[in-house]
C-alpha cells in the first residue's frame, strides 16, 4: 500500500482555550510506509461555485493554512482516526499485528532454544 485518501469534516483551523473555529471539510493524501509509519502529502478542501462541488488542493507546505490542517491531522484529535485508517487498510493487505506481549513470547522461545 502506498497511499489511501483521509476524509475529514469540521476540521478546526484555530483551537484555543478548547474553543474550535474555523471548521473546514475536505480530504488528505496519506502516504503509508512498508512499516506503518505514515505522512500527510496532498491536502484538498471541499470547494463549491453553486451546486458544483469540486475538491481544492491547498498548495504551499510553508502557507499558514496547509499547516493548520497539517498540525490538526498529524498532532490534534484527527490523528487517531488517521491511525486507525492505516492500521485497517495495512491488515487488510494482509500485514500482521504483533503485541509487544507476542514479540517478547518469541524473543524468550528463541533465546530458551524453543523457537
Amino acid at each position: 500500500m502506498d497511499s489511501l485518501t483521509y476524509d475529514f469534516e469540521e476540521l478546526p483551523l484555530v483551537v484555543e482555550g478548547g474553543f474550535e473555529a474555523g471548521l473546514v471539510n475536505g480530504s488528505a493524501e496519506i502516504r503509508v510506509y512498508d512499516d506503518g509509519a505514515w505522512f500527510v502529502g496532498s491536502i484538498y478542501l471541499d470547494g463549491f461555485k453553486g451546486r458544483e462541488q469540486k475538491p481544492i488542493e491547498i498548495y504551499g507546505r510553508t502557507s499558514g493554512l496547509f499547516l493548520a490542517i497539517w498540525e490538526q491531522l498529524t498532532e490534534g484529535r484527527f490523528k487517531d482516526f488517521i491511525q486507525a485508517k492505516v492500521d485497517a487498510a495495512r491488515e487488510a493487505d494482509g500485514v500482521a499485528f504483533r503485541s509487544d506481549r507476542s514479540e517478547h513470547s518469541t524473543h524468550y522461545a528463541a533465546l530458551s532454544g524453543a523457537a
